[in-house]
Parts: C-alpha cells; sequence; structure tokens
C-alpha cells in the first residue's frame, strides 16, 4: 500500500525520461578508469584479495569521487554536472520501505523535467562474482531483481549491475545461463539480451560490458504498467 508521502510536481508522473546513451557510457568510462586505479594504484593497506564486498565498494566510490570525478580524469565526467553517492536511501515505488540503499547512485545535475528528482539518475547494485556467490543466487536474485520489483530505479528506464568477478566467471555466458527460462532464482522476465554494448572492448581489468533488458512486476500507484527497464552489465576483474 502506498502512504503517499511524496508528491510530485504537478504535471509530471513516472517513468522518467531516458538517460542518453552517451551519458550511460560516460558513467561506464568513469567506473571502469577508476577500477583500473584501484587495481594499478590501490590506496596504502589496501588488499583487493582479501577485501570484502563493502571495503571493495567503499574503495570504488573513494577513487570513483576523489581521483575520478573532482580530479577531472575523464573527459565529460565533472562535479558541476554530476555527484555519485554510496549507499544512499532511497524509496521503493509504492513507499512500502524507505529505506532501500543501492550501492551507487549517479545523480544528475540538469534542468530535465521529472516526476521526482531525488530519484532521477543512475541506481548501481556491485555484487561479488565467486565460487560463494552464485551468478544467480547472488548476482541475479540479490541485486538484479532490484530493478525489477521496484526497490531501485523505479522511476527510471535504466540501472546498472556491477560485478567483482573472479577469474573463470565470463559475460555473457554465466548471466545468459543463469537467466535462461528454469534457471531464474526467481522470477525475472528477460525481454532481449545479453547484448553486446557496442564500440566497447575488454581491457586487463575488465570484461566488454552487456545490455538486458526485462519486464517488470509492479504497477505504478497511478495504476500504470512502468516500462522495460535496460540493464547494463559491467564486470570487473579481480585478478
Amino acid at each position: 500500500m502506498a502512504f503517499d508521502l511524496f508528491g510530485s510536481p504537478a504535471g509530471f508522473a513516472p517513468p522518467h525520461p531516458a538517460i542518453e546513451p552517451r551519458l550511460l557510457r560516460l558513467f561506464e568510462r568513469a567506473i571502469l578508469h577508476a577500477w583500473h586505479l584501484v587495481r594499478t594504484a590501490p590506496p596504502s593497506r589496501f588488499n583487493l584479495s582479501a577485501a570484502t564486498e563493502d571495503q571493495i565498494t567503499a574503495v570504488l566510490h573513494n577513487t570513483l569521487v576523489n581521483r575520478v570525478l573532482f580530479a577531472r580524469a575523464v573527459r565529460g565526467f565533472t562535479p558541476d554536472l554530476f555527484r555519485v553517492a554510496r549507499e544512499p536511501k532511497v524509496w521503493t515505488y509504492n513507499e512500502s520501505s524507505l529505506d532501500k540503499m543501492p550501492d551507487l547512485f549517479f545523480y544528475l545535475i540538469n534542468e530535465r523535467s521529472v516526476a521526482f528528482p531525488d530519484q532521477d539518475g543512475l541506481f548501481v547494485e556491485c555484487k561479488p562474482v565467486d565460487t560463494r556467490h552464485a551468478v544467480g543466487g547472488h548476482y541475479c536474485d540479490r541485486g538484479l531483481r532490484r530493478f525489477i520489483s521496484g526497490e531501485y530505479a523505479w522511476a527510471m528506464r535504466e540501472g546498472m549491475m556491477v560485478a567483482y568477478a573472479v577469474n573463470g566467471y565470463v559475460l555473457p555466458g554465466e548471466l545468459t545461463t543463469s537467466l535462461a527460462a528454469g534457471n531464474r532464482p526467481t522470477d525475472i522476465p528477460l525481454v532481449r539480451g545479453p547484448n553486446v554494448v557496442p564500440r566497447t572492448a575488454a581491457t586487463p581489468y575488465t570484461q566488454r560490458p552487456y545490455t538486458t533488458e526485462h519486464s517488470r512486476a509492479f504497477t505504478y500507484t497511478s495504476g500504470d504498467a512502468p516500462p522495460e527497464i535496460l540493464m547494463h552489465h559491467l564486470w570487473l576483474a579481480m585478478s
């Protein structure tokens, strides 16, 4: 049940306009550059192989903000246009929870006319992928599902999943298998994909990114159905 705690500007309703593809690629390049720095010039006393999921995400966020965004290390990714938060508290589509915390959130600082400016940006969830964290039961069920159910990015048309992937776990094969009918750990309707992101390539520290598109299992409080969500999958190499 919605409690109607939050109103939207008159004349506006979700979903928000799509994030421009060039901005999605910009965010992707910023994360890739930050990860390159984490791998090649990590903070002192940071041991990637022994770090927890939260520690890795904290270092990734710190690097992304302090060494990429404010250092203007990626052309176009500047603090006058963007902010990046770690684990901001957000609310679900029906306000049943006010304390959901995506791992990263890229705020769009612009003049877009949207229903909920506080929800306007790229939601990013980060998950380890290894022998103890299965792609299906962890990455999909505890990550991707949140975008399908309306916990994250319910006002948006896009989202991103980031994996901290050990050797042997490769896109798109792992994701294709986990999202195949009969293998899905929860109801994650797959409309199309995985599809490779055009004009991208793998690097020594990252796999080539892919996208999937999904229908979503909720309706807005107005009764309208949300559009399909385009999910970007960025897998970062742990070694």
